[in-house]
């Protein structure tokens, strides 16, 4: 039986409130290897978060931007390093349109 669950990973491994360069951890990309040598499809989703304020309180103004979901399948030739810039790059895209839709 195969199941069709959905696994969501933060590749920073922390929330960053600052904007600085954070390294992405390997997990994200060890893991979805992993599945995919085991028939599993593996697509991955970079999604970008803001809020109305750098330090958000209750009920502030958040933002999602939801890229277009990367096919791992087209990442083989990639190291780990290579791909987690790659990934970077779009979800920091996304973070820049959700901040923008917030008018930050």
């Amino acid at each position: 039986i195969v199941s069709q669950n959905q696994l969501v990973i933060f590749p920073e491994g922390k929330i960053n409130k600052n904007r600085k360069k954070v390294n992405f951890k390997q997990g994200l990309f060890r893991l979805a290897k992993l599945a995919s040598k085991k028939g599993t499809a593996v697509h991955i989703v970079p999604i970008g978060i803001a809020y109305s304020r750098m330090n958000p309180r209750f009920r502030d103004k958040c933002a999602l931007c939801i890229e277009k979901p990367l096919n791992l399948n087209d990442f083989d030739e990639f190291s780990i390093y290579e791909f987690n810039n790659f990934l970077r790059e779009r979800i920091n895209s996304a973070e820049m349109n959700a901040l923008s839709f917030l008018g930050r």
